[in-house]
């Protein structure tokens, strides 16, 4: 029983890791298209910091 509880356990800290390393990831779309020639108007939409944008 405790050996189960120790897997179980372990099993969803690694989940919620996973998970709350997704929540803070930047996520960035392409909202328009520009007329002037390779020129994208790009988005965050993530809650994560995106420095690399550009």
């Amino acid at each position: 029983m405790i050996a189960w509880y120790s897997v179980e356990t372990q099993r969803m800290r690694k989940e919620m890791t996973s998970q709350n390393a997704l929540h803070v990831q930047p996520f960035v779309f392409v909202t328009e298209l520009v007329s002037q020639p390779d020129a994208l108007v790009l988005r965050n939409m993530g809650r994560g910091a995106s420095p690399h944008d550009c």
